[in-house]
């Protein structure tokens, strides 16, 4: 009778041990979980106070005014729009670089001997 009931509790204390083992495990397992949601939470966050600031802003007259310039080509009374051409036609009009490079610089009294000369 002796030998049931220490095999009994031995049987009961491994049982115990493994019950609390899995629920350690399953709080590890828990804590992590609240850590990523944590994270997230404060991502979308700082995700959500980005979009409001980029809201107050589209909703600002200055940038309903700059959308109504650029967009529509509009402008206030008074105003003088100035239409530069694209950076293309631009690099067309300029000298080449080598050409400056390699161009020295003539004295002015060379330059005027040869205007008059």
């Amino acid at each position: 009778m002796n030998k049931l009931v220490s095999w009994i509790l031995i049987l009961s204390f491994v049982g115990v041990l493994f019950t609390v083992l899995r629920n350690i495990q399953s709080l590890s397992r828990n804590k992590l979980r609240i850590l990523e949601a944590q994270e997230r939470l404060e991502k979308l966050e700082k995700e959500h106070e980005e979009l409001e600031e980029k809201e107050r802003a589209v909703q600002s007259t200055e940038f309903k005014e700059e959308q109504i310039r650029d967009k529509l080509g509009l402008v206030k009374e008074g105003e003088i729009i100035v239409v530069l051409p694209d950076p293309e036609i631009v690099k067309k009009f300029a000298p080449p670089p080598e050409a400056s490079e390699n161009k020295k610089e003539e004295p002015n009294w060379k330059k005027w001997v040869d205007l008059f000369i």
